[in-house]
């Protein structure tokens, strides 16, 4: 038995932190965030948040330090129809995530 544990409280805790860390993100990188997820979600069937990153160092955009808010821009192009998550994690491959799994997204813009 787990002792001190409330699934519901722990998921509207980190959607706060979440939304907090969009919140604070400059407008121009809100709007640089939506554009790369919408380019990577053309081009890939699927994909994750290591493609994202991997977009934006191939592209040299500077990223600011806080970079939690892309947690957020990925729930924001959910909503706009353009990515639907799948039910598979892989690790991530980002030496700063420590392997940590990550999300599958599948594309709904690929080809487009």
């Amino acid at each position: 038995m787990r002792i001190g544990t409330d699934r519901a409280e722990a998921n509207q805790v980190r959607d706060e932190a979440i939304q907090r860390s969009y919140d604070a993100a400059h407008e121009r990188w809100k709007q640089t965030m939506d554009e790369v997820i919408y380019a990577v979600a053309r081009l890939r069937t699927e994909f994750t948040t290591d493609d994202v990153w991997d977009y934006f160092e191939r592209t040299e955009v500077v990223v600011p330090k806080e970079t939690r808010s892309l947690g957020r821009a990925m729930q924001r192009a959910h909503l706009e129809g353009w990515i639907v998550p799948t039910d598979r994690v892989v690790n991530s491959d980002r030496p700063r995530c420590h392997r940590r799994p990550v999300r599958v997204w599948r594309s709904l813009l690929e080809g487009i």
